[in-house]
């Protein structure tokens, strides 16, 4: 079942363009973005194409297909000092459209990205640089923007 068949174009790539968004979010939670947070981003969709709960791998088959290129457009919009908010706003924008979409596929897809944006913080820090979440990343990654 296509779940993103009755959406809009721009809510349908709002919702691709998600992941792209969450990445930037956390990596610059301290307020710099690591090259860690943006590789590991990127192999984490694209192993989710077949590795997620099965109702969202088409999903994240169109992320891996466009998240280069969304990821560059979250970066250029992303600063130090308004990223956090500019960003947080864009994922608020989500809530209504996940609203409108089946039930289970929402919230299956809002634990997924709940579950990237974790990825996306224990990929720089710690020991060898991996498993360490800041302060910043952990008040961040539950996503509750969007509620």
């Amino acid at each position: 079942m296509d779940f993103l068949a009755n959406l809009t174009e721009a809510e349908r790539a709002a919702l691709v363009a998600a992941p792209a968004c969450i990445t930037v979010l956390i990596a610059g939670a301290d307020k710099k973005i690591d090259k860690s947070e943006k590789t590991w981003a990127s192999k984490v969709v694209t192993y989710r194409t077949f590795t997620s709960d099965p109702m969202l791998n088409a999903y994240y088959t169109l992320v891996k297909d466009s998240f280069q290129d969304n990821l560059s457009h979250f970066l250029d919009k992303w600063t130090p000092e308004e990223g956090e908010t500019t960003l947080s706003q864009t994922l608020s924008s989500l809530s209504p459209i996940l609203s409108s979409m089946d039930v289970e596929f929402s919230q299956h897809l809002k634990a997924s990205w709940r579950s990237l944006a974790k990825e996306v913080a224990e990929a720089s820090g710690g020991f060898l640089g991996i498993g360490s979440v800041s302060a910043e990343e952990k008040r961040l990654i539950e996503l509750d923007m969007l509620a």
